[in-house]
């Protein structure tokens, strides 16, 4: 009897199998992003409008590199939820990332009218405007995005950055030496002021700030390419940074100077 019972019990697993639930559960439970695919996959067979399984199936695609198919993900979800902010968030930065910079800014303004105080929409808006050459309406957008969040390290870095492109040199110094106070261990502040005083012949400067840049990210090729290239102007020992570089993957100035 006992027996009888429990292949009644096991009968139904067996006929049905796991839900869509099931699947999106342990998909959730995992660090492994293919094992998430797969399993929001199964989930998506069984209940094709889940837009939650759409939507971490995209960034899961997203962490692998898969960027287009990330897109495709987002945009079912955006379907069954229009008003779904997150998924235009990563749709959109899913479309910087496959330089699809035309449509990201679409997805950006549609976030910003959905949540007019989200200061990331602001800043990677101003970063695709700022590939495509549109520097002024770039900073309008990271000067906003800092607005809303003042201590925004990256909205900072990336006016400055503009800035420079627009020979704001001093202005861009500021922004970069703003994003450091409010994150001292910000590598690529440290990169990009060192980059501007490279520029205008600070040299010295320039050498400090790639220094500290190395000492908090010891694996920083371009800054040892471009501490590098302030040494060569001096007259120093520059080689051995630049060999650094190289041996990090970026090999152009090394095999130009050092060869």
């Amino acid at each position: 009897m006992k027996k009888l019972l429990l292949i009644l019990f096991i009968l139904p697993c067996l006929l049905f199998g796991q839900t869509a639930e099931d699947y999106y559960e342990k998909a959730l439970y995992s660090s492994d992003y293919q094992f998430q695919i797969d399993n929001l996959t199964e989930a998506i067979k069984i209940n094709p409008d889940f837009a939650d399984a759409y939507y971490f199936r995209g960034l899961a695609k997203n962490m692998l590199g898969k960027h287009i198919e990330a897109i495709e993900d987002f945009t079912v979800v955006i379907k069954i939820k229009p008003d779904f902010s997150d998924a235009y968030y990563n749709r959109g930065l899913a479309r910087n990332m496959s330089g699809k910079h035309i449509e990201a800014i679409e997805d950006f303004t549609v976030l910003i009218k959905i949540n007019p105080a989200f200061a990331k929409a602001y800043n990677y808006r101003g970063i695709a405007k700022n590939v495509l050459g549109k520097h002024i309406e770039a900073i309008e957008d990271f000067t906003l995005a800092i607005k809303i969040n003042p201590d925004f390290a990256d909205g900072y870095l990336n006016r400055g950055i503009a800035k420079n492109v627009l020979g704001k040199h001093i202005e861009a110094i500021e922004d970069f030496t703003v994003a450091i106070k409010i994150n001292p261990d910000f590598a690529d502040g440290y990169l990009s002021r060192g980059m501007v005083k490279n520029m205008l012949g600070k040299y010295i400067e320039a050498i400090e700030d790639f220094t500290v840049a190395i000492k908090i990210k010891p694996d920083y090729a371009e800054a040892y390419d471009n501490r590098g290239i302030a040494k060569y102007y001096l007259k120093f020992n520059y080689c051995s940074d630049l060999k650094i570089a190289c041996d990090l993957g970026l090999c152009d100035t090394y095999n130009e100077l050092c060869q």
